[in-house]
């Protein structure tokens, strides 16, 4: 018997201790971030690269890379297909058809270790082109090259790292910087994660046209206990694409907030539209699906070990068992 906690050691090392991700080359690495205009813009003054404007027109938007590596990088800027795949999006490996829109001010980029360089990225839709929405991703990738000279026949291989981040563009074709920007507030829960902290989440429902980046500012007040408060808590809405969609804001709070009844005071905006909510509900914190998810999987993992293990158990019996009887004949 003395193989089978081995056995079992085995399968938990396997199980437990094999990486989920694949991590990226050491000595590459680059941060990206959208620059909001400042413009008071509906589309501009937020942190995706989304443009409305009509057939003919041009727009840009600005965004940061920078360097956090130890050594120099090319960085290059290339466009690729969008899919949706059983209800996912994600960048396809193609070219995107609307590869011609796009262009930045600064190809052939090299930065220096901590180094970061402002990019302009201009959008420019060609005449006759149809009303709709039309959405690529942008790569931006980070490449070095290791020169392995060799003497012998005068010639050298070039050996190649790449690193890329992926960022949506999502260009709005129409009505331009006219179109409705339109949103609800759509109530307010509390949930706990792993780490035991408690979180709000924020719901929302699009209701213009325009794709959505909420600010969010939420402030309770207990009541229960005169004089009991909390907040403000500040944070930003998930992209929140379409008329008809929704999506939520999640605010960490920490472990402060208590269980109770509040007034809650909600404040979203976007470019010039502000909308405000005030709401009386009883906030508990339960414990989020994904928690419960990842509880029910271990179970389930448990539970095959455990039955791969009666299953050997059970084989060995029988042949334990084939052997006395061959014994006995």
């Amino acid at each position: 018997m003395r193989t089978f906690p081995r056995l079992l050691l085995t399968i938990l090392v396997i199980t437990f201790c094999v990486p989920q991700s694949a991590l990226a080359d050491k000595g590459l690495g680059i941060g990206f971030t959208v620059l909001p205009n400042g413009d008071n813009s509906k589309v501009a003054n937020n942190n995706q690269l989304w443009f409305a404007l009509k057939a003919g027109e041009s727009a840009s938007r600005r965004f940061q890379v920078t360097s956090s590596s130890d050594i120099i990088q090319s960085i290059s800027f290339t466009y690729k297909n969008l899919l949706v795949e059983d209800g996912q999006v994600r960048a396809g490996n193609e070219t995107s058809e609307f590869e011609y829109w796009f262009k930045t001010d600064a190809d052939n980029l090299r930065l220096s270790p901590g180094d970061n360089r402002i990019v302009t990225l201009t959008v420019k839709v060609p005449k006759g082109v149809s009303d709709g929405v039309y959405r690529s991703y942008l790569r931006v990738g980070a490449s070095s090259a290791v020169e392995n000279k060799v003497k012998r026949t005068g010639t050298y291989g070039i050996v190649k790292n790449d690193v890329g981040f992926l960022q949506q563009i999502y260009v709005l074709v129409g009505k331009g910087q006219d179109t409705l920007l339109d949103f609800e507030i759509d109530g307010i829960q509390g949930y706990l994660d792993g780490s035991g902290d408690k979180h709000l989440k924020v719901g929302f429902e699009n209701t213009g046209d325009l794709p959505l980046g909420l600010r969010v500012l939420v402030e309770l007040n207990s009541l229960e206990f005169e004089g009991l408060s909390f907040g403000p808590y500040q944070g930003g809405s998930e992209p929140i694409l379409k008329r008809g969609d929704k999506g939520f804001a999640d605010l960490n709070v920490g472990s402060d907030v208590a269980e109770g009844r509040y007034k809650v005071r909600i404040r979203a905006s976007q470019g010039e539209i502000v909308k405000n909510k005030v709401v009386e509900v009883t906030l508990d914190f339960p414990e989020s699906d994904s928690n419960l998810n990842g509880i029910t999987m271990l179970v389930g993992i448990m539970l095959l070990l455990l039955g791969s293990i009666l299953a050997l158990l059970g084989i060995r019996k029988v042949k334990s068992n084939r052997t006395k009887v061959a014994e006995i004949s």
